[in-house]
């Protein structure tokens, strides 16, 4: 089974979020690669990366996968996509609990796939959705106050991995892990 899951350290950086005032959200449109969250004392940028890995059937696909960084809040992040209009959604408000979101893909019987789908910031007053728009790509999403079932529809990721054939089964199991 391939797993594209957060590390130990990168949730050791989220437990610390529980109380901490989140201050604001800096992103491009499209949310491409890197997302920053800004904090009174650091700032923790999410990021998309790609690499190429052995996949279904063994070939070689280009898969996306989080990570999480904090940086020293003097820090000057750098987005991917240069010279993209920057926006920031001005927050202000206490994180009260961190949840990962987490799909395992079952592939024909023969190829698991356990992939973390978005991160949940829950505050005193909204809900914010980090989510991955499909596991080829590096763009994210920003929803507020959603279902995370409704930004991840599992019918659609169903649909994307078996395309118009009905040789093909797919199943997704989807979880949720509370980090604070």
């Amino acid at each position: 089974m391939k797993k594209q899951e957060f590390i130990i350290n990168e949730l050791n950086i989220l437990k610390e979020l529980k109380d901490k005032y989140l201050e604001k959200i800096i992103y491009t449109d499209p949310v491409f690669a890197n997302i920053e969250l800004v904090f009174k004392d650091f700032i923790l940028m999410i990021n998309n990366n790609a690499h190429i890995e052995s996949f279904v059937d063994s070939q070689e696909e280009y898969i996306t996968y989080f990570t999480v960084d904090k940086l020293d809040s003097n820090a000057n992040p750098t987005f991917v996509i240069n010279n993209s209009k920057l926006y920031s959604l001005d927050v202000k408000e206490k994180i009260t609990s961190v949840i990962i979101v987490n799909d395992l893909i079952n592939y024909n019987n023969e190829y698991e796939i356990s992939y973390d789908v978005a991160i949940i910031f829950k505050t005193d007053k909204h809900e914010y959705i980090i989510s991955r728009d499909w596991f080829y790509m590096e763009t994210m999403d920003i929803n507020i106050d959603k279902n995370v079932d409704d930004v991840l529809n599992k019918e659609s990721i169903i649909e994307q991995y078996t395309g118009d054939s009905i040789d093909k089964k797919v199943t997704v199991n989807r979880s949720t892990k509370k980090i604070v």
